[in-house]
Order: structure tokens, then C-alpha cells, then sequence
């Protein structure tokens, strides 16, 4: 890692709450096969204990490779936090990377090289991976945004939301330093981010290349805890971003998904947008409404079958694995039953909590739990694809639960 006065990256990495992701994602950055760069830890108010752990894995590092930690006093959001450490930067360009992703070891090298090659673009990005317990899906996006084609027109019409991710995006400094994110949204901060420099610039250079592993949650259906209010708010803020088609496709791509979970469609059938957005993406917009109305059929019998089970087995306490529209689900509906807890492997982005329950990490939370314990805890797989993973995550951090898993 160079210290020098010029450097070509500084990578910027917020954390808050998060020891083991932190280190898978800055092990990835000292793995790099270049060493022209900085690296920039803003911890974001993190816990007491937390915060020492933060500092004993930078001090145990060789001074040659320890980053630089900023410390904020209190927990702020990702967007404060990347902003400070875009002011402390040194490099030409910044490179940000989330602490619970993870680099390729050519990462860098492959962005030199476009800078190089392509008379050094104003942004550059490249596609990633989506992890999820281990299983890799297909490197997304397929392709690149276009020249005059707008950053909206790119991720909502083009790419059905799958955009310019966070971990993937390096931009020269004073762009950033331009831009900067938007420390008043607890939400939506990448799309601000990336709407806003395709307003400034046009250049941005895609490398068709996966370069980084994105780990996602346990569950399915993520929620990402942003409701359809605060989607609505963004897109009225935003909307001059928008050209007219990318507007009705979020509509109907992130808007209806949204409104229909949270049993507020009808907020949707007063606007006039709406049905323009039913009749330009008519394929998308029926499939999710159809999707919603099979998959909550579905919901309301593995509810009731879950309630006999946990009643025939008098369950009294349980743990949900997964926090996402299931966990909601489940916890609407369990009446006698209390649900203690919900974990996630993605909990420490915020202070998270689901339903007013709050997400803690899987391997914090289980541990905790005694085998012998008079009311004895279980655990519920909110799940459709990942049982196999979670069992096997719930076993190998306590044993003692391997016979008290439900599957939802």
C-alpha cells in the first residue's frame, strides 16, 4: 500500500457494527496485485466493543498496510460516512467498497488498466456478483450504460433496478468531492449518488468483468426496510433525473413491488403516472401484481401450517432466520408464540429492526443460546431456497439447536 503524496486510489470503506465482513472486505483490498492506493476506514459510531475490535485489526496489521481510521462519535448513515472519508482522501481517484463486499484480487488492476487505455474516464465501473450464503448468481449488469443515455434510462428501463453498485464504482476525486452523497437519506443513497455524476458527466467506462463479490441477506424477499413512502419521496425529489420512461418504470418495477407488500396499492391507483406505467411496462407490471397474489396464498397456508407446528411441539420462543417480508409475515401473525429475536447476516447496515424485533448477526445470537434452557428456543428458516445453508449455519455456530430448526 503506497503512502506516498501522489496515489492513484483511496479506497473508502464506511463500516458500522461489523468485525468479520470488515475483515473479509479489507483482506480483499490488501490482496490487490497493485499497491498504488490508500485505504480510508470511517467507522460509523460503532459500539464500545465493537469499535476496539475495529482498531485491533487495523494496529495488528504492518504499519506499511494500515489504513487510516476516522471515527464519527455517533452513528450517522453510510453516505455521512463515505462523505468523510471522500474529504480525507488523497488519491486521484476514490473507489468505494462496502464493508460487507468483497473485491477480486484484479480489481484494481483491471480499473488501471481502463484508465489507462481509455484516457482516464471520469468513472468506472464494472459488473459484480450477488452472494447469498455461498451460492454466486450471474455477474450483473450484462452491459454498459451508453453515451447519452441516462443514468435512470440505464438502471430502471435497461436493467430492471440492477445498476452501478457502490462497491463497484471508481470516480476521480473532485467529481466526488462535487457531488458527494446525500447525508439527509437513510435510503437510496447509491441511486442519488450515480443519478447526480450522470448529470455532471457523461464518461463513465464499463468493465464487462466481475471484479467483486456482493453478499446479500439470508433470507428471501428482502425487504431492505426502505417502505413505499420513502420510494415515492425519493422519485417526487429526484424526478428531474428521471426522463419520462425511466419514471413510470420505477413505478412500476420498485413502486408497485412496494405498495403491494405493504397493502398500499390503492395510494398508487389515484396517480395517473400509474396506469401509464401499467400500459409502457405492462409485462412487468401484471407479472408482479400476479406474482404478489399467488405467492400470498401461498404465505397465508404456510402460516397456518407453521402455527400447528409450533403449537403441537409447544414452542413457546422463537428466533427467525431471515429478515425479510417473510420474517414480517411471521411475526404478524404468531400470536402465541414470541418471536425473541430476528438474525441476518446483513443486520449491522443500520440499527435494524423488523416488525419493532431487532436483526442481529447469526453468529452473535445463536452462541447465546443455552441447550438446557427451561424455555427453550427455536429456530424458524424464513426461507425458500436457502434451508440447507442456514441449517448448516445454525448447527455449526450451536450444536444444540440442530433439532430445533422449523422451516417456514
Amino acid at each position: 500500500m503506497d503512502t506516498s503524496a501522489a496515489i492513484q486510489f483511496s479506497v473508502i470503506i464506511p463500516v458500522y457494527n461489523r468485525i468479520a465482513p470488515l475483515k473479509r472486505a479489507l483482506e480483499s483490498v490488501l490482496n490487490q496485485r497493485v499497491n498504488d492506493y490508500e485505504i480510508i476506514i470511517i467507522d460509523d459510531g460503532s459500539e464500545p466493543n465493537t469499535q476496539h475490535q475495529i482498531s485491533k485489526l487495523i494496529n495488528d496489521l504492518p504499519e506499511s498496510n494500515r489504513p487510516l481510521l476516522l471515527r464519527h462519535q455517533s452513528n450517522c448513515n453510510g453516505a455521512t460516512a463515505r462523505n468523510t472519508g471522500i474529504k480525507a482522501a488523497r488519491g486521484e481517484y476514490i473507489a468505494f467498497l462496502d464493508s460487507d463486499d468483497q473485491w477480486h484480487e484484479d480489481k484494481l488492476t483491471e480499473v488501471s488498466l481502463a484508465i489507462s487505455l481509455h484516457s482516464k474516464p471520469n468513472l468506472i465501473y464494472h459488473q459484480y456478483t450477488n452472494v447469498t450464503l455461498g451460492k454466486r448468481a450471474k455477474a450483473i449488469p450484462e452491459y454498459g450504460k451508453k453515451n447519452g443515455t441516462s443514468v435512470a434510462e440505464y438502471m430502471f428501463v435497461e436493467n430492471h433496478k440492477v445498476g452501478i453498485q457502490t462497491s463497484t464504482i471508481t470516480v476521480k476525486r473532485e467529481i466526488a468531492l462535487t457531488c458527494l452523497f446525500n447525508e439527509t437519506l437513510n435510503g437510496h443513497q447509491d441511486w442519488d449518488f450515480i443519478l447526480r455524476i450522470g448529470k455532471l458527466t457523461d464518461d463513465f467506462h464499463f468493465i464487462p468483468k466481475s471484479l467483486c463479490n456482493r453478499h446479500l441477506a439470508s433470507g428471501d424477499n428482502v425487504s431492505g426496510g426502505l417502505s413505499f413512502s420513502f420510494s415515492r419521496r425519493f422519485l417526487k425529489e429526484y424526478v428531474d433525473y428521471f426522463p419520462y420512461t425511466a419514471k413510470l418504470c420505477f413505478i412500476s418495477r420498485v413502486l408497485l413491488r412496494k405498495s403491494l407488500n405493504e397493502n398500499k396499492f390503492s395510494n398508487l391507483l389515484v396517480n395517473i403516472d400509474f396506469w401509464f406505467a401499467v400500459l409502457y411496462d405492462c409485462k412487468v407490471a401484471w407479472n408482479t401484481i400476479k406474482t404478489h397474489r399467488i405467492a400470498g396464498k401461498r404465505v397465508s397456508k404456510r402460516l397456518i401450517h407453521l402455527a400447528k407446528v409450533l403449537h403441537n411441539k409447544n414452542i413457546n420462543k422463537v428466533i427467525i432466520y431471515g429478515a425479510n417480508n417473510y420474517a414480517k409475515e411471521i411475526i404478524g401473525f404468531l400470536k402465541n408464540t414470541t418471536v425473541v429475536g430476528v438474525i441476518d447476516s446483513n443486520s449491522a447496515k443500520e440499527n435494524s429492526k423488523i416488525e419493532g424485533v431487532s436483526v442481529t448477526l447469526p453468529e452473535e445470537r445463536l452462541r447465546e443460546i443455552e441447550g438446557g434452557d427451561e424455555e427453550r428456543i427455536w429456530i424458524i428458516l424464513a426461507t425458500d431456497k436457502y434451508m440447507k445453508e442456514m441449517t448448516k449455519t445454525v448447527v455449526q455456530n450451536n450444536a444444540s439447536l440442530t433439532n430445533r430448526i422449523v422451516c417456514f
